[in-house]
């Protein structure tokens, strides 16, 4: 996605859209509102091209966030608002940038959000950030740290004010932290919690970053943990059913699913089924979404089916693969 693309969607960089923050700059409610406008244009963006390639927009938009908190002017209800406001983009920063493999900078943006949700007393920021650095323990596979994290996460979803659904995150991330452990009983019990989080209370009230908490979500969280955990026909079973009825307005998750289904299939040894779905991974990506995410396990899969070069369709992805 081209710096015009961005303009389009109005998350141009600071400089590009000439939003300097000076000494004494005069902050008002309508500076918050343009800062959680931006968190949401962007969280629409990652769920259709991933985080690859706006990342850095994310980021200047929470340092200006920062840069008005430093800098500006304003009253004590305000302040509460922005701190809030930028612990959000300092999540949507995280996020992308985990999105994108930037782990130290992910890391770090998350740990930001950390600090500004607690001051804001914000539950739903605190909760992200602490979720968000669970899944990314996940996904570098150091499963116990994401528990800590993901333990964190549960308790800061109980906050005052906190909705309901917020409490499913936290469970995902503890499924997956269990299952990497090895604890399939900790991984079922976790993701039952998430199902009864969301039956209780599913509208996350217009947030666009919450937009892909479903049960279809729980059950691709689901579906992981049982291919972590050697479930193989379970995971195909979830992932397949999922992915049929998935939203189609986030291809990137969709890609996301895509792939670990490609995993689930050579697990049973259904290389030309992993071929077929390999090929609509790489239709996804040619569909302009760019994710470190997806194109990691991509190239796994590539690797694996490269070890069967008798059968037809695995060799023609293959091909297909380094070509691209």
């Amino acid at each position: 996605m081209r710096r015009r693309t961005l303009m389009k969607w109005g998350v141009a960089t600071t400089a590009v859209a000439g939003l300097g923050v000076g000494a004494g700059t005069t902050v008002g409610l309508a500076d918050v509102r343009r800062l959680r406008d931006s968190a949401a244009r962007l969280h629409g963006l990652d769920q259709r091209h991933g985080g690859e390639t706006i990342w850095r927009a994310a980021l200047d938009h929470a340092r200006e966030g920062t840069g008005l908190l430093e800098y500006g002017s304003y009253n004590s209800i305000v302040e509460r608002q922005l701190l809030a406001a930028t612990g959000r983009l300092q999540v949507c920063a995280g996020w992308l940038a985990l999105d994108a493999g930037e782990h130290r900078l992910a890391r770090i943006c998350l740990g930001e959000a950390l600090v500004l949700g607690r001051q804001a007393r914000d539950p739903i920021v605190e909760t992200r950030a602490l979720s968000n650095l669970a899944f990314q323990a996940n996904v570098l596979d150091r499963p116990r740290e994401a528990q800590r994290f993901a333990l964190g996460a549960e308790q800061a979803a109980t906050g005052s004010g906190a909705p309901a659904w917020l409490a499913a995150i936290p469970q995902l991330r503890l499924a997956e932290s269990s299952s990497g452990t090895g604890d399939a009983r900790d991984a079922d019990r976790a993701i039952g919690r998430a199902y009864s989080a969301l039956e209780r209370d599913s509208d996350t009230a217009g947030e666009e970053w919450a937009v892909f908490l479903t049960p279809a979500e729980v059950d691709c969280v689901a579906a992981t943990c049982a291919l972590k955990l050697g479930r193989g026909a379970e995971a195909e079973r979830l992932l397949e059913r999922t992915i049929a009825g998935y939203e189609r307005r986030m291809p990137r998750n969709l890609a996301t699913w895509r792939v670990r289904l490609a995993g689930a299939r050579l697990d049973r040894g259904a290389v030309d089924g992993a071929a077929e779905t390999a090929h609509q991974v790489l239709d996804d990506l040619a569909g302009h979404v760019a994710s470190w995410r997806v194109t990691s396990k991509l190239d796994d899969i590539a690797t694996r089916l490269a070890a069967f070069p008798d059968v037809p369709e695995a060799s023609a992805f293959v091909d297909r693969y380094r070509a691209a």
